[in-house]
């Protein structure tokens, strides 16, 4: 009876209880973060102390509005899967016990519900967090065996395939990125499709570039980042190429070659135009060399 009385009490305040979702006030010390089971990881949603500020206002004036969703590991021992924030501030104001919803989740399923409540109710998530999230989704999918392609490397991606489809990809392609140069992007000192084209250096190469141009405050334009990872094919970066590339003059483009830019791939150089040009003139004179000696006689 008193369980029933409970759980209306539950869901007047929280919402109706799904079926197989047991209802609970569990004590803050037997809650616990997120940590991934194979890779030892901590969730990928940062905490904003400006957040936090706002959160704890609001708990200390109205309490919790909202419950935790946790799994049970072990007698006593829950992991948070949403409200990690909510459970931080609970023990900051020395709560005794916050509400929580316990659902019967193996490790896949709750991979999955934590980057969908999270996504779903964050407001402005960093690139980062977004790169993590979808890296968690999909070693989920994978292991549940579901359809994992939409994750799958940008290069490889159809022409055809929708914005949001490549929008996922790109983000994950920041997972392969650096942590100083993660932080970059996260900031916007780097933009995003930058920091895309960096995740294919490997990582000792986006050391170098690190130190020798984003600690210092410089800039790689799409074109040097192009000729870098043309280089890098080639053999491995060295801090002299690095800054024999941003330290060189920039060559001044011929005004006159700007009407037939728009038939080269980006970054051609004016030389390789004007050579282009010139062959297939020269191809078509000799194409067309008796009509042209008829007309000059």
């Amino acid at each position: 009876m008193a369980e029933n009385s409970f759980n209306a009490n539950f869901e007047k305040m929280f919402g109706k209880i799904a079926a197989g979702d047991t209802a609970k006030m569990i004590p803050v010390e037997h809650l616990y973060p997120w940590v991934d089971p194979d890779t030892g990881k901590r969730q990928p949603f940062q905490v904003a102390i400006d957040q936090m500020k706002d959160l704890q206002e609001s708990i200390e004036e109205f309490g919790i509005c909202e419950a935790l969703i946790v799994r049970q590991l072990e007698k006593d021992k829950y992991q948070i899967i949403s409200g990690e924030r909510r459970w931080t501030v609970a023990g900051i104001l020395k709560m005794q016990s916050v509400p929580c919803t316990i659902k019967k989740l193996d490790d896949n399923e709750a991979r999955r519900l934590l980057v969908h409540t999270n996504l779903l109710k964050r407001d402005g998530v960093l690139p980062s967090e977004r790169a993590g999230a979808y890296l968690l989704e999909y070693t989920a999918r994978k292991n549940q065996g579901k359809r994992t392609d939409l994750f799958e490397d940008d290069r490889k991606s159809e022409a055809s395939e929708s914005g949001s489809v490549r929008t996922i990809q790109r983000y994950m392609r920041l997972n392969y990125i650096t942590p100083e140069l993660l932080g970059l992007v996260d900031s916007r000192k780097i933009q995003m499709t930058s920091g895309v084209s960096l995740s294919y250096f490997s990582q000792e190469e986006q050391g170098l570039i690190y130190e020798n141009v984003y600690k210092d405050d410089k800039k790689l334009s799409k074109s040097q980042l192009h000729e870098l990872s043309d280089l890098s094919k080639k053999a491995p970066l060295t801090a002299d190429l690095i800054l024999g590339l941003i330290d060189a003059p920039k060559a001044k483009h011929d005004k006159a070659l700007n009407s037939y830019r728009i038939y080269f791939p980006k970054n051609t150089s004016d030389t390789e135009i004007k050579n282009t040009i010139t062959t297939l003139l020269e191809d078509w004179r000799k194409e067309n060399l008796k009509e042209i000696l008829d007309l000059e006689r």
